[in-house]
């Protein structure tokens, strides 16, 4: 349950560099989303089911847009479909450097994949790591019967909120 919980706080630090640069608002409804990643601990496919609105969406790109302050630098290009953001930010204390290339529409798929390294920490007995990762996300169509934006269903029957995890995204009500 870890691990899956994990995954689901990874992939909205993922967008976290990109926040501030005004995403595309993904079209409101499910969203299927794959993740693999490689590193020491490799995350197979982990695969979740997003129920997302407007007001959602713009909550949670606001939250992580505010987390630019950490961040020394940030670079951003794009070119038609694909957005390219390079970052060096604050993690935890630790510098990391971000590079994320995003391709996709945003209406019906997007493609997000992302290079971190970290640098050491000694003090605190952490080493360099270096992570890449991949996001596939697939618009299914409406949030199920019973789903309320913010729902995250994952692989293992474990259901919660984005919005009411610790550190997550404002609550609205």
């Amino acid at each position: 349950m870890r691990r899956y919980l994990s995954a689901a706080a990874l992939g909205i630090l993922i967008v976290a560099p990109a926040g501030a640069v005004d995403l595309p608002a993904r079209k409101p409804g499910l969203w299927e989303i794959r993740m693999t990643s490689d590193g020491p601990q490799p995350a197979g496919q982990i695969m979740q089911q997003h129920c997302i609105d407007a007001a959602t969406d713009k909550l949670l790109q606001d939250k992580f847009s505010g987390e630019q302050a950490a961040c020394s630098q940030r670079d951003v290009s794009r070119s038609g479909s694909t957005m390219v953001i390079d970052a060096s930010c604050k993690i935890a204390n630790r510098t990391s450097h971000m590079h994320t290339v995003i391709e996709g529409d945003f209406d019906s798929a997007y493609t997000m994949k992302v290079s971190i390294s970290l640098e050491a920490d000694p003090g605190r007995g952490q080493q360099a790591t270096k992570r890449d990762m991949t996001l596939n996300a697939k618009w299914l169509g409406p949030c199920k019967p019973g789903q309320k934006a913010g729902d995250i269903e994952m692989p293992n029957g474990m259901k919660m909120n984005i919005l009411d995890l610790p550190g997550g995204a404002p609550s609205h009500k």
